[in-house]
């Protein structure tokens, strides 16, 4: 199945055989996002029809979203043996390589400066030993260039010192040529430099070292940061002021991060049982295993320690609370696509301290064998062996069997609204608890998420915002609370 429109959502996706189903199924999955503050985008969700002649749209708030009714039938991907076939295994390859390279304290006093004592040390030894990288540039000149230019500055000097007119035409003349052979040089020691650069991007390629492969491009197209760019109002109107410009990112990310309590939150209850969940402090043996899952190369946050040469210390767990500095984070905005003087056309991203982030992946490690007994088979991506990339050979099979057996088929593809951002955390706090989550856990989840302090990198003034969950896998727990508020649970798929 190729869709005609690309940009389609990929949250979710509701599968039923009549609009009238696929209403009623949009309506209850509205009214359950709602519940926890989740908005369906009604721009990037898509209706794909097949083999239907019924013609009413599926609607959402009375606004109608949009049909996707052709695409181009691509044959069969089952081999003989039943499993993919070749094209199809190239596919899924290709899609993997796109993805690959799109993770109030007690006894604060003491525990501060252990914290702090161990941040001094680790980036003082960095700085000693390691130093800071050095940028050399590609010397990419030859020997035989710098003589020529060299044998040319010699030539000039001969014409600035010519005592009669016919010696400097002489000069003039000698220097013209030596100048030609000068620049001709240059031209084809940079086409060679160029050359073997292009080479190593293509080795990267075909590696699929696609960090390697950036830096590589971003070298050869020159490309350098771009001043900021002036940005509009919520009016409308286009903002040059500097100060201006820095009080609109504040407020966008504010009103972004910062949601309204819904007006009748759901009242969850916690579940009678715990999930078997080991909550004693870790051991250095899992400590190092999380090190190890925190991928190098990555920047640092506001401690200024990079994943490369990190310690942690298990006393942050006997005391039941998180330092204040794993809450900061250094805020970034990515441009995506459209007008960029568009506050919502930027992705915000948060440099978080590392340290942290390895006391994030030894929570998940802790807690994701058991939550993932709790999702359902329809659950894809964050998961072990369940990779979206299936999700969408499942869906491809649906609508090639539809079409072989001419049975009508409406899929819903389904996008939340900046769902990491907008979910309800006290909502999501009550879920972890319903599907029995620890409370221990539960309790470091709520201490990490609150009071988040994010540093504005646009404008290095700090506003109190919400950071965005962490770790993936606790977005589970508002899917599973939408799904299950449903009636139609046998018929859901979602990403």
């Amino acid at each position: 199945m190729q869709l005609d429109d690309l940009d389609f959502a990929d949250d979710m996706a509701l599968l039923s055989q009549s609009q009238q189903q696929m209403q009623e199924k949009t309506n209850s999955v509205a009214a359950a996002s709602a519940a926890v503050c989740l908005n369906i985008h009604k721009g990037k969700s898509r209706i794909l029809l097949c083999n239907t002649t019924c013609t009413n749209p599926v609607t959402i708030d009375g606004e109608d979203l949009l049909d996707v009714k052709t695409f181009t039938y691509l044959g069969s991907i089952i081999d003989e043996q039943g499993g993919s076939d070749a094209d199809m295994n190239a596919r899924i390859g290709k899609a993997r390589a796109a993805y690959l390279p799109l993770k109030n304290i007690c006894n604060s006093k003491q525990l501060s400066t252990n914290t702090k004592g161990t941040k001094e040390a680790i980036t003082s030894t960095c700085h000693e030993v390691l130093g800071h990288k050095k940028h050399y540039h590609k010397e990419w000149i030859t020997v035989d260039t710098l003589d020529k230019i060299e044998e040319r500055k010699n030539k000039k000097a001969a014409i600035n010192t010519s005592r009669t007119r016919a010696e400097k035409v002489k000069a003039q003349a000698k220097y013209t040529k030596v100048n030609k052979q000068v620049k001709r040089s240059i031209r084809t020691d940079k086409r060679k430099y160029v050359e073997d650069i292009a080479m190593t991007a293509e080795k990267a390629a075909r590696e699929r070292n696609m960090r390697r492969l950036y830096d590589i491009t971003k070298k050869l197209s020159g490309n350098r940061l771009k001043p900021e760019r002036p940005v509009k109002s919520k009016e409308g109107e286009v903002i040059t002021n500097i100060e201006e410009q820095r009080n609109r990112w504040v407020e966008y990310f504010k009103e972004l991060l910062n949601r309204p309590v819904p007006l009748n939150p759901p009242n969850i209850e916690a579940a009678p049982t715990n999930l078997p969940i080991d909550v004693v402090p870790p051991k250095i043996k899992k400590i190092s295993m999380a090190i190890r899952q925190i991928k190098s190369g990555k920047a640092a946050g506001p401690d200024n320690i990079p994943a490369e040469a990190l310690k942690a210390d298990v006393a942050i767990w006997d005391e039941g609370q998180v330092l204040t500095e794993w809450k900061e984070g250094i805020l970034i905005k990515i441009p995506k696509k459209g007008d960029l003087s568009n506050c919502d056309n930027y992705r915000g991203i948060t440099l978080l301290s590392i340290t942290g982030k390895v006391f994030n992946r030894v929570l998940l490690n802790k807690m994701k064998n058991s939550v993932d007994a709790q999702l359902r088979d329809q659950q894809a991506g964050f998961r072990k062996d369940r990779s979206c990339t299936d999700q969408i050979a499942t869906l491809w099979i649906i609508v090639e069997q539809s079409i072989e057996w001419n049975s009508s088929l409406h899929i819903n593809f389904i996008d939340h609204k900046e769902a990491f951002d907008s979910v309800n955390r006290t909502t999501l706090w009550k879920l972890l608890r319903y599907y029995g989550q620890s409370s221990l856990l539960t309790s470091y989840f709520i201490n990490i998420n609150n009071n988040n302090n994010n540093n504005n990198n646009s404008n290095n003034n700090n506003n109190d915002d919400n950071n965005n969950v962490h770790i993936p896998i606790l977005n589970y727990f508002t899917i599973i609370g939408i799904i299950k508020e449903n009636t139609f649970m046998e018929f859901v798929g979602y990403n």
